[in-house]
């Protein structure tokens, strides 16, 4: 889905700041034929639908709206909403991405936000070449937050779970240890992950370790023995399976495969 979309691009139409006012609800604007909007919130909160349950959203939601949707509209007007807007002109009447998907690193969107509106008033820039970048960017956030469960539509203690295995992945974590850190109990955490991430705890666990191991692998020249203690691996062994099992070929062959240089300049 994702990947054949990449071309819909034709042009960058507008990016703009947007501040709500003080109200319970904001006039809506109807998106045109051919246009697909993209509202990224900065601050304040949103009341959106989102598979028949309406949610508040805040900073780092990106809403992408396409000929037929409309724009934002429901806020708190103690806490109206604040968002980027992007248009670009597109060839095709379908959503690219889910309509409501997160971007996760809420100081990269910040930096983002404003680089983006400072070139799109600068006529330096060539703007099919702005257009491209900033389509593709937010595309990219879109997508991750597809694999990558920190978005307003999973559910707070899958998150809290899902953060703390990433931050200690390296250490000797229990089930018991991540369903109390998710303030859950064990089955309900079980649950939580078969729904929403369709895995195990202990999978998405392996997955965290190696893909930390393939980091290494690829960028230091620590032995592999060092990497699986360092990626929280019992074992050599238990590395080797899980690695292989996971990416199809042994580590060495993984680092030879993605090393940065070809072995001779190493060597």
């Amino acid at each position: 889905m994702f990947a054949d979309y990449l071309d819909n691009l034709i042009s960058l139409d507008r990016v703009a700041y947007y501040q709500a006012p003080k109200v319970d609800k904001v006039t809506p604007f109807p998106i045109p034929q051919g246009v697909e909007y993209v509202e990224v919130l900065l601050g304040g909160k949103i009341f959106f639908t989102v598979e028949g349950e309406i949610r508040e959203c805040r900073k780092g939601t990106i809403f992408w709206h396409i000929e037929g949707d409309y724009t934002l509209s429901d806020t708190d007007k103690d806490d109206p909403y604040r968002c980027m807007v992007f248009g670009f002109n597109v060839k095709h009447r379908k959503h690219p991405v889910p309509h409501v998907t997160y971007w996760e690193d809420t100081e990269s969107l910040d930096k983002f936000s404003s680089e983006a509106i400072s070139c799109f008033h600068n006529k330096d820039f060539d703007c099919r070449i702005m257009g491209s970048y900033l389509y593709c960017r937010l595309y990219w956030e879109a997508y991750k937050s597809r694999l990558h469960p920190m978005g307003t539509d999973y559910p707070h203690s899958l998150c809290k779970a899902v953060k703390y295995m990433e931050r200690y992945a390296e250490s000797d974590l229990t089930v018991e240890d991540i369903a109390a850190e998710a303030v859950v109990s064990k089955p309900y955490l079980f649950a939580l992950f078969r729904k929403y991430l369709n895995c195990s705890p202990h999978k998405y666990l392996t997955n965290c370790r190696l893909n930390r191991a393939k980091t290494m692998l690829a960028g230091t020249t620590r032995s592999i023995k060092e990497i699986a203690a360092a990626c929280g691996f019992e074992s050599l062994e238990s590395f080797y399976r899980a690695f292989k099992k996971n990416s199809g070929v042994p580590p060495a062959t993984y680092r030879t495969k993605y090393s940065p240089y070809p072995r001779s300049l190493h060597d």
